[in-house]
Formats: structure tokens, sequence, C-alpha cells
């Protein structure tokens, strides 16, 4: 497990550089760039985001020069939530860079939490077996991911029914982080257990699982019940981007938001990850994603 663990880590410390550029909280009970509602007004500092300029109360201000100043909105969180991250560390998500990019995304969405002062609730599934920390500080969330991805030794079945129904025990708005290898009858289960209180979903992808890297005969097989499948790989990669638009048609028609990442693309999706909070938390209808 030293790659799947060194995946983790680096995904981790890519995340703690990144949130800092779009995740700028002000004071303990503030957070500006992903506030949900604006309080009070201040005069602009340079590197306030300038989406949050109020272009007509600063047209209206002037300094003691005679001079326009630019005022910007100050946000606060409408309330503090618990949330619960319901990561999926079974087999299929080590393969290939899952592994950093699934704690990449953990480690976004904690340091959005984090801003927010969320509580945070951590459920995995890793090696056959579910390890729930109900109370986990934010900030120790990536931690807990990467040890749990260091740490798996057995190559258990986990279903991800078993994993959704141990944690709907956490009644509390749920983002789930798993990857397209679950049946679809399983993804909706999953999906019914959780989506009572709010419920989003990252899928996590690797690149060569969805396109042919050649043209070839190539077997595939499950890493976790060992079955196989094999024939020309056009043929085998066509099944799977139909399995794909039918998890994507499913997402739509229970209307479950939901961010596709894969590594190194996820960087430039960290505020679609926050922002897929944001709206879970808020109870917000899902909106093409």
């Amino acid at each position: 497990m030293e790659r799947e663990c060194l995946e983790a880590k680096l995904g981790v410390r890519a995340a703690r550089a990144d949130a800092a550029t779009f995740l700028t909280g002000v004071s303990p009970v503030s957070a500006r760039g992903v506030g949900l509602e604006y309080v009070d007004f201040r005069d602009f500092e340079e590197g306030d985001d300038a989406r949050f300029i109020d272009w007509r109360l600063s047209a209206r201000s002037l300094d003691a020069s005679g001079s326009y100043r630019l005022v910007v909105k100050v946000f606060r969180a409408e309330r503090r939530v618990r949330a619960v991250l319901v990561a999926d560390l079974s087999t299929s998500m080590l393969f290939g860079r899952k592994a950093r990019t699934l704690a990449y995304s953990a480690s976004v969405i904690s340091a959005a939490a984090y801003e927010l002062e969320d509580e945070l609730a951590l459920v995995l599934g890793a090696g056959g077996r579910v390890l729930a920390y109900p109370w986990a500080r934010p900030d120790r969330v990536p931690h807990l991911v990467s040890k749990a991805a260091c740490g798996q030794q057995a190559k258990g079945a986990l279903s991800l029914p078993e994993l959704a129904r141990a944690a709907s025990r956490l009644a509390s708005p749920y983002i789930l982080l798993t990857d397209y290898a679950n049946k679809l009858e399983e993804l909706n289960a999953a999906i019914a257990a959780l989506r009572g209180r709010g419920l989003g979903i990252v899928l996590i992808y690797e690149p060569a699982e969805l396109k042919p890297p050649t043209s070839c005969l190539a077997t595939l097989k499950d890493p976790e019940t060992g079955a196989g499948v094999g024939g020309r790989l056009e043929d085998l990669y066509s099944a799977v981007q139909s399995h794909v638009r039918d998890v994507r048609a499913l997402l739509k028609w229970r209307r479950v938001p939901y961010v596709e990442v894969a590594w190194p693309w996820v960087r430039e999706r960290r505020a679609a990850l926050a922002n897929l909070y944001l709206r879970v938390r808020r109870g917000l209808p899902a909106t093409a994603p």
C-alpha cells in the first residue's frame, strides 16, 4: 500500500496549497469567498476578490480627497451545520491516482467546512469494514483519510449500500466520494439511504478507465471480486462508457448534485467542490453540474 499511501499524502499536500487561493476566512465568525449572506461593508483592500465589490455603493462613496472609493461586501455563514463526509476507499478507489484525487477532494471540502466553522463527521469504507469518526475536526479529516489509505491491508468487498447505511445513522447532509465502479442498483440504494438530509456526490475516475489508450484484446478484472471479462478493448470501453451515461442519468433523475473529478484536473475544479458542499449544506435543489 506504499504507493496508495503516497498518492493520498500528495493529494492532501496539493489541496493545502490550493485551498488558500479561494478560501480566505477573515475572523472566527466570518468567511469571505464562501460566505452565504452579506452582513456589512468595508473599504476594498489589496487581495480582495473583485466579485464582492458593491459597485452601486462604490459609485456613491467618496473618500476625504473627493475620489471614489471601492466598497466590498463582508459575508458571514447563515448557520453552522454538521455534515458527514462519506469516503469510499474500496479497492477500485486505489487504482491509478484515484487515492490522490479522493484525498485532494476531501481536503478541499474539509477546508470549506473549516472556514464556515461547521462540524464534520467522517465515515470511511476501507478494507471491507467501516471506520466512523462522529466528531472529526475539519482540519483533521485529510489526515484521517490519508491514514486509512495508508493502513488498508485487507482487500475487502464492502458494498456502497452497506457504507451508506452505516453513514445514515449520522443524520446530517452528506457528501459521498466514490467512483463509477458500482452497480447501478447499488448506487441507487446508497442514494436512497443518504438523500433524506441532503446529498452531493463526488465521482472520482482515472482517465484511463474511461478512454481506451490503444486498440487490442484485453481482460478487465474486478480487483474486489476477482471476476473478469475479456474482449476487444474498444468493446469493453463502450460498455464502461454506457455505464457512465447510466450513472449520470440516475443522478439527474434522483436530482442529486455531483462533480466529476480526476487528477490533475481536480485542481481546476476545487471551486466546484467547495460549491457542491455549500449547495448541499443549504439544501439547494440540484442544478446541472
